[in-house]
């Protein structure tokens, strides 16, 4: 019981502590791309809290990457995600066809005060938003 809840208090307390920089302003909240680099660092940290976890207690992990012999689950693994999203998008805008913006207008209207706000163009918006997206399909 004591590794687990060493675990989970790493990871929670650091979780925590990650968005503590956000929610107090530790950090330039106005610049996407810190937000998404600390929100990309938090993901690593149950990966992390594991390792110190097992470190501290010495227990054998019977986990192992055989990338030879397992080869197609990991790439099932790392393809479906986005296959299954774009197929679940295409479905839901064949079925709802006027909900279909291929120019992002009600996207770019959106966030258009918040940007003006912020001294920033919708360029800026555009290249976090296409950076979010290859980051969720590499990551």
């Amino acid at each position: 019981m004591k590794k687990i809840w060493t675990y989970i208090g790493i990871t929670f307390g650091t979780t925590w502590l990650c968005w503590a920089f956000l929610v107090f302003n530790w950090v330039d909240t106005t610049n996407p791309s810190t937000v998404q680099l600390l929100t990309t660092i938090a993901m690593f940290f149950p990966l992390i809290a594991s390792m110190i976890t097992r470190f501290l207690f010495y227990f054998p992990t019977y986990f192992r990457l055989d990338l030879k012999k397992n080869k197609r689950y990991y790439l099932t693994a790392w393809v479906l995600p986005a296959v299954m999203t774009l197929i679940g998008a295409v479905v839901y805008y064949l079925v709802f066809p006027r909900q279909y913006d291929p120019n992002l207008s009600a996207f770019k209207e959106s966030i258009a005060p918040t940007l003006e706000a912020n001294g920033l163009d919708i360029s800026q918006a555009s290249s976090a938003l296409s950076l979010q997206f290859v980051s969720a399909v590499l990551l």
